[in-house]
């Protein structure tokens, strides 16, 4: 707040309050709806990892979320609806042989078209530990849109996923989106 800076401290502040809406005691109460997400059956998480008998880490808080691109190959934007099924498991597969991690290293992906797909496994409401950003995986939530991002936008229909899933992953782990993460 930065209206009246030059008014002396107590009368900012009551200017402050006086612009609160009181509610009368009233509670709000939302309950924000999970979108839909892909399964990692229906992309073959299962298969990608089979043989490496770990079993998903749980945090147990989730305290940020970290958005990512995949940029998977030279044209990673060029891909079809029925390709996903087969990019994410390149992708798994990619992170499990080459960088030795046990699983996906995202929690959630998002395709062009809008659709969210589950990653790592643990499910999608779980404060699952992935493996996507180096330091910080223990309290925070990989997702990745599916593409190279780094001159083209996700698709409107992915920003759209990306907002309903966001807002309820955060919502479920009870982050304000607008604070400042404190990673200890």
């Amino acid at each position: 707040e930065t209206t009246g800076r030059s008014l002396p401290l107590w009368k900012r502040l009551t200017d402050a309050v006086g612009r609160i809406e009181w509610s009368g005691g009233a509670r709000a109460i939302a309950a924000i709806d999970q979108p839909a997400v892909q399964p990692r059956s229906a992309w073959g998480g299962e298969a990608c990892v089979a043989g490496t008998g770990d079993s998903p880490r749980y945090s147990r808080r989730t305290d940020l979320m970290i958005v990512h691109h995949t940029i998977h190959s030279a044209s990673s934007n060029d891909y079809g609806p029925a390709d996903v099924p087969g990019l994410l498991y390149a992708i798994c597969q990619y992170h499990v042989t080459a960088n030795g991690w046990s699983d996906i290293a995202y929690n959630t992906l998002i395709d062009k078209f809008g659709t969210v797909w589950e990653g790592r496994a643990g499910g999608a409401a779980e404060g699952v530990v992935g493996a996507h950003s180096g330091g910080f995986n223990t309290y925070s939530t990989g997702v990745a849109f599916i593409g190279d991002h780094r001159s083209l936008i996700p698709s409107a229909e992915a920003q759209a996923a990306f907002v309903q899933f966001a807002t309820w992953k955060l919502d479920v782990h009870h982050i304000d989106p607008l604070s400042t993460p404190l990673v200890k």
